[in-house]
């Protein structure tokens, strides 16, 4: 399914690729911003980056400017070695994906709340990255399929069959097709004007 472009989003998405323009080429904000088409586009609920620190005015004004639309938000977890690591994610696809009733029942298996709110559940996972201590549940909040999730952490014996943006395990088609919707929207015609 390829990205359907609003004017108020291709708007938006202009905005920040005309915003990365203007910044030194080292801030590497023009990855960053090619990384975040599908959480812009609502396609992809979240993603985890390191973002550079190398200038704290350049990562204020963005954390402004991507927080403007409705459904855009971050959350800063900790910084490591000059970099920033970070969650990006469009509010309504994650709550989208985390309401599913099989991604609850897997992550209450984690310990997460039996009661979901989309706060609680982030507040769990970053909580967890925080404490050093990795947690692989979050490929769903990342928009991982299930099956890899569990194939990745040795939870359900499934075949190892590649990698496309994440490791995928069992039948390729369904994650390939997630894979693909991703990448189109990564390579949409207005973030690919950078």
């Amino acid at each position: 399914m390829k990205a359907e472009l609003t004017p108020m989003i291709t708007n938006y998405l202009r905005t920040l690729v005309c915003w990365a323009k203007d910044k030194p080429p080292s801030s590497n904000y023009h990855l960053v911003i090619e990384h975040l088409g599908p959480i812009v586009l609502g396609i992809k609920p979240s993603e985890l980056l390191n973002v550079s620190l190398y200038d704290q005015r350049i990562w204020e004004e963005f954390k402004t400017l991507f927080s403007q639309q409705e459904q855009l938000r971050l959350r800063e977890i900790r910084q490591i070695n000059g970099r920033q690591q970070v969650i990006f994610y469009h509010r309504a696809t994650l709550d989208t994906v985390l309401r599913e009733k099989h991604h609850q029942e897997f992550l209450r298996t984690f310990n997460y709340p039996e009661i979901y709110s989309l706060n609680c559940y982030l507040n769990h996972v970053l909580g967890k990255i925080k404490s050093k201590a990795f947690p692989h549940e979050i490929g769903i909040f990342l928009g991982y399929p299930l099956k890899d999730v569990l194939g990745f952490m040795k939870q359900i014996p499934l075949t190892y069959v590649g990698t496309h943006g994440w490791r995928i395990y069992g039948d390729m088609q369904v994650s390939g097709e997630i894979y693909e919707k991703y990448q189109q929207a990564r390579t949409s015609r207005v973030i690919s004007d950078i």
